[in-house]
Formats: C-alpha cells, structure tokens, sequence
C-alpha cells in the first residue's frame, strides 16, 4: 500500500496543459488527498481533541470534521480562544498549518444575537427561528457552491447538447440527482427547488439554440422535464435522523 500510495504522491500534475514534477505535498483535487487528510488528522486532531483537549475545557466541546475541513463547538468563548491557539501550535508541530482566511471565532447558537454566518461543506449555517418561534439553526446552499454549480451546468449544456435527446436527459437527470439529493436536508426544499427550476431553464435555453433543430415550447419542455428530472424532495430530516418518504406531489 504505501509503495501505491508513493507513486500517486509522486505522479506530477498538470499546469495549463503542461505536466509538472511534483516533491511535495498532494495534488490538490487528487484522490489520495482526502484518504491521507483522514489518516493522518485523525491522530494529529481527533484522537488529541478527544483525549487531550477535551477534559481541559469549562463547558461542552465537539468537533466535526471531513476530510481537512473541520468545525469545532464551544459552549464557552474562553474555551474557543485557548483551543484556538492550542490548533495552530499542534499542526505546526506536525508540519500543517490553519487557513487564516478560513478560520474564525464566532458567536452563534442559541443564546446569541449575532447575525454572523459560516460556511461548512457546502452549506451557510445562520442563527434562525421556526414558524412558531423556537431557535433553530438555518440552512442554504453557499453562495460559492450555488455559482459553482450554475457555471459547471450551463457548461455541461452547452457541450452536450447535441447529444441524442434520451441520452442527453438522462446524463443530465443523474448530474441533478447528485447535486439536489446532497442539499435535500430539513428546511432546504425551497433552495433546492430554485436548483431545479434554474437547470429547467438553463437546458431550455440552450437546447433551443441547436442549429437545425426545431425549438421546444416552454410548456410541451415543462412535461418532458418534469416526466425525465428528478423532483426535488427532502430526503432526510436532519433533528431526527429518520428518512422522508417520497411525495411525488411535493
């Protein structure tokens, strides 16, 4: 395995069509990289917060993390600072080193009233309240996720769109099953339905621009859609961990 792990560490990348030696470090995008993030975080982080960390603090503390992304909860600020400095000596120590433009202290939770956000796995987390006025943490698809994911559709359209029609639908309903099941979590069904009606739209466009081909109305591409797409639908309700049955109607 490590005799694997070594030519993958050593395989080069491309730089504006060019390949490069590489010494050091994981290609960035690589699939090694999240392996060996877990690996080696696992014992420089988790083990050492659980085990070292934790029986030091005044209130509660947990920690999530995956791959080199990881979100740590304090229930008290002086908690938050002491850590904070204890982080950035320990992956010093082993050689890694904290996103400065990443990495914040922030007050948020229930008992705060800062309108403060954060970004984690492809979510914006906010302080929030439900309809009847509890607390409760909010959800929306990062602003850097949303352009991410507009740029790469209208470009996979407009690359393929002169594909055979069923073979088209199909590609781009698996591409739209993946992207709009990730989000499908509690309180995120109008994010994810503005995804789906965004992609209805980008692909109507775009297939209408076929040269030699004739146009779809709006209404007759709305059927076809809504008979070959998947429906957006909350899939988990994420307080309770049990799974949402599908309404077609939803």
């Amino acid at each position: 395995y490590l005799r694997y792990i070594a030519r993958m560490l050593k395989s080069g990348v491309m730089i504006e069509g060019k390949y490069e030696d590489t010494s050091i470090g994981t290609p960035q995008g690589g699939l090694i990289s999240p392996i060996l993030a877990n690996v080696y975080l696992h014992y420089v982080l988790d083990l050492w917060f659980e085990k070292c960390i934790k029986k030091q603090l005044y209130g509660e503390a947990y920690l999530v993390r995956f791959a080199d992304d990881f979100l740590i909860m304090f229930q008290y600020e002086r908690d938050a600072q002491r850590v904070y400095e204890a982080i950035i000596k320990r992956m010093e120590l082993f050689g890694l080193e904290l996103s400065k433009e990443k990495t914040r202290i922030l007050p948020f939770g229930r008992y705060s009233a800062s309108r403060e956000t954060f970004d984690f796995l492809g979510f914006t987390h906010f302080n929030s309240k439900t309809r009847k006025g509890y607390y409760t943490v909010g959800h929306k698809i990062s602003r850097k996720k949303k352009k991410q994911f507009k740029s790469n559709l209208k470009k996979w359209v407009k690359e393929n769109r002169n594909t055979q029609f069923d073979e088209f639908m199909k590609t781009l309903n698996k591409k739209l099953t993946g992207s709009v099941n990730y989000y499908s979590l509690s309180g995120m069904i109008k994010e994810v339905r503005n995804l789906w009606i965004h992609s209805l739209y980008v692909t109507f466009k775009w297939l209408n621009r076929r040269s030699q081909r004739k146009s779809f109305k709006l209404e007759k591409f709305y059927e076809i859609w809504n008979d070959r797409i998947i429906r957006p639908y909350i899939h988990v309700d994420i307080w309770s961990g049990d799974k949402v049955i599908y309404n077609k109607n939803v």
